[in-house]
C-alpha cells in the first residue's frame, strides 16, 4: 500500500519533540504502511523548516495525498491523523483544535489557558478565518502549489497557518473539526509567551483577506477605545463598555471551556478581562516594532 500521509514536525533544535508525540505518531490507527513521518530542522525559522521537509519528502503513489503537520510541543490522539483528514474529496485543507494541557495548573498557567480558550472560541466561531498550524492537514499538491508561488511569504516570521488557510481559501474547500484536538503544553514562561504572540501578531501585516483584517483591527480598536476612555477618567461610560464586553466574553469562552473540560480555569477570567485590553494593545503595537524573523 501506498504512503498517503506525510506528517512533518518542525523542530527548533534536534529532538525537540517530546517522548509522548513520537510514541503516538508511531501508533496510529491507519497502519504505519499508509504514512511516515519527518521531523523537520526548524533551526532556521519553521517556514524554512516546512518548505524543506516537504520537498525532500517521497512521492508516494497514492492519488491524493495529505500533508499532515503538528508541533514538536503537542501530543495527539492515535487516531489523529484518521479523524483530521476524514473529509470530503472536495476539501483541501482541514484544521482542528489546539488545548493547552490540561495536567498542569497555577495561576500563570490558568491565566494561559484563558486566553488560549479564548483564541480556539473565535476560531470555532469565525473559521474560516482563524486556525492553528498545530493541526491541520493540506492535500500535497496545493501545499506544493503554495509554496511555489512564494505564498508562504518568508518574510514573517509567523503565518505559516494563516497564510496558507488564506491560500487554500481561493483554491477550494476549506474545513474545520473542532472534534479533532491536539494538546500543547504552553509556554515555558511568560517571556516565552510574550516573544509567540509578538511573532503571532506580527503577521498581520500580511493577510490579504479583507474580512480577517477587518476582525484584527476591530480587535485592536476595541481595546484602544477601552484604554482611551480609561486614560481620560470616563469611568461610568468604561465600566459599562468593559462590563458588556465580559459578558459577552465570559459566555463564549465558558462553552469552550465546558468542551475542553476546563472550567476549573475560569476563576482567573476576570484578571484576563481587565489585563486584556493593555496586552492586546502592548502586542499588537510591539508587533508592529518588532521585526524580526526568529521563530
Amino acid at each position: 500500500m501506498s504512503i498517503k500521509y506525510h506528517v512533518i514536525v518542525p523542530e527548533r533544535r534536534e529532538g525537540e519533540a517530546s517522548t509522548s508525540l513520537r510514541q503516538s505518531l508511531m501508533e496510529q490507527s491507519i497502519g504505519e504502511e499508509q504514512y511516515d513521518v519527518t521531523y523537520a530542522d526548524g533551526s532556521r525559522g519553521k517556514k524554512e523548516g516546512l518548505r524543506t521537509a516537504v520537498a525532500n519528502v517521497r512521492k508516494g503513489e497514492a492519488e491524493d495525498e495529505w500533508i499532515v503537520m503538528t508541533d514538536a510541543d503537542c501530543t495527539v490522539a492515535n487516531d489523529w491523523i484518521e479523524k483530521l483528514t476524514d473529509v470530503d474529496k472536495d476539501v483541501v485543507m482541514v484544521a482542528g483544535s489546539v488545548r493547552v494541557n490540561k495536567g498542569e495548573s497555577g495561576f500563570w498557567r490558568d491565566l494561559e489557558t484563558v486566553e488560549w480558550l479564548s483564541l480556539q472560541s473565535v476560531t470555532r466561531m469565525t473559521f474560516p478565518m482563524m486556525c492553528n498550524g498545530a493541526n491541520l492537514a493540506v492535500r500535497r499538491r496545493v501545499y506544493e502549489q503554495y509554496l511555489a508561488e512564494g505564498a508562504d511569504r518568508q518574510e514573517y516570521a509567523s503565518g505559516d497557518d494563516m497564510f496558507l488557510l488564506e491560500y487554500c481559501k481561493r483554491k477550494g474547500k476549506v474545513a474545520y473539526k473542532p472534534e479533532c484536538v491536539v494538546e500543547t503544553r504552553g509556554s515555558e514562561s511568560i517571556g516565552a509567551f510574550v516573544r509567540q504572540r509578538l511573532r503571532w501578531a506580527g503577521k498581520t501585516g500580511g493577510y490579504k483577506d479583507v474580512k480577517t483584517i477587518l476582525a484584527a483591527l476591530t480587535v485592536f480598536g476595541v481595546n484602544a477605545a477601552l484604554i482611551a476612555l480609561a486614560s481620560v477618567g470616563a469611568w461610568h461610560v468604561l465600566l459599562a463598555a468593559w462590563g458588556a464586553k465580559s459578558v459577552v466574553d465570559f459566555i463564549i469562552i465558558a462553552q469552550q471551556a465546558r468542551r475542553f473540560d476546563q472550567t476549573n480555569v475560569m476563576w482567573c477570567f476576570p484578571i484576563a478581562e481587565a489585563l486584556y485590553p493593555i496586552y492586546a494593545v502592548g502586542i499588537g503595537l510591539g508587533a508592529q516594532l518588532r521585526r524580526k524573523r526568529a521563530w
